[in-house]
């Protein structure tokens, strides 16, 4: 969604979901470089540090809860497979926040001729990152370029380096044991 922070509350429990009267809350930024899996760590150890802090003071009397104001709610739908889909012609912000979205599950998918493709992790790539970019400079959506024993796609405003990826029927791996045993440059993924 592009949120820039996201956080954890204590709140009472209550008939709705989510709708009890709340206590104690904490907030943390979410960065380029997080995954929901990171993110959900981070979430986990915050969650339960903010526990360990708002109990006693519940149970001293010392905090009461508070109706939680009715502006800013929001439902979250379902998330189904096909919005893990990749499509290279959305922005490369889009893309990163996609795929780091779907990491760990369902893991955001693509396809390299009939070979579905699971990217993990990727970052944006910037032409002073020491690499030759030049070959995406008009290549289409989805195009490959190996520079370095690295992995870089072609993006519609852009350019990212995949860092991990999933063929088919393997294991996760780093973009460099990935190139191993794929010749991908100058190939698009559809």
């Amino acid at each position: 969604a592009g949120d820039a922070k996201t956080g954890v509350g204590i709140m009472q429990r209550d008939v709705g979901l989510d709708t009890g009267d709340g206590g104690s809350e904490a907030s943390i930024e979410i960065t380029d470089e997080m995954t929901t899996g990171a993110l959900h760590d981070a979430l986990k150890e915050m969650g339960a540090e903010l526990l360990l802090k708002t109990l006693p003071e519940v149970i001293k009397g010392e905090k009461s809860p508070t109706p939680q104001p009715e502006e800013g709610v929001t439902y979250a739908e379902k998330i189904s497979r096909e919005e893990a889909e990749i499509d290279w012609t959305e922005s490369r912000e889009t893309l990163l926040r996609k795929i780091h979205a779907f990491n760990p599950v369902p893991g955001a998918f693509t396809h390299l001729g009939e070979s579905l493709v699971k990217v993990f992790d990727v970052r944006f790539a910037e032409s002073d990152d020491g690499v030759d970019l030049s070959a995406l400079t008009s290549a289409a959506a989805g195009t490959f370029c190996v520079t370095n024993k690295r992995l870089f796609v072609k993006a519609s405003d852009g350019v990212l380096e995949i860092l991990t990826i999933q063929a088919a029927g393997r294991r996760r791996m780093e973009a460099e044991q990935f190139l191993q045993g794929n010749d991908v440059d100058g190939e698009v993924f559809n």
